[in-house]
């Protein structure tokens, strides 16, 4: 696949990069939650019934031997797979496509955060 990457860190929660596919209009993002320092904890749904938000899609998986959750509004559009890489540090791996591309975007981000999970732990030497 063919496509271009520039990174972002001007992002709010932490550096980000972005690849985009322009034949197939089909985008991934890799976000390094680096500013809130909450890990995985981030991104779990607040106790009260009108805090947070309320996933249609949430499953809980491994990426990498980490915790993760795949999270997603409109499965058949997006998906966010957000890996716990320690109780302070969390890298989110989403997979933009056009709607009606399949009828299920996470299954097709868990690889991609597998790749990037493994590429992580190459940097780091392990």
């Amino acid at each position: 696949m063919e496509a271009t990457g520039k990174s972002d860190r001007t992002e709010p929660n932490g550096p980000t990069c972005l690849w985009e596919n322009p034949v197939t209009a089909r985008t991934v993002r890799v976000a390094f939650a680096t500013t809130h320092r909450q890990g995985l904890s981030a991104i779990y749904p607040s106790p009260g019934p009108d805090e947070g938000w309320v996933w249609r899609v949430w499953r809980e998986l491994t990426v990498g031997g980490y915790p993760a959750v795949a999270t997603t509004q409109d499965p058949q559009w997006y998906c966010t797979v957000t890996v716990g890489l320690a109780d302070d540090a969390a890298v989110g791996v989403s997979l933009v496509g056009r709607v009606g591309d399949t009828h299920d975007v996470c299954a097709a981000t868990g690889p991609v955060a597998e790749l990037v999970v493994a590429m992580l732990k190459k940097g780091a030497g392990r």
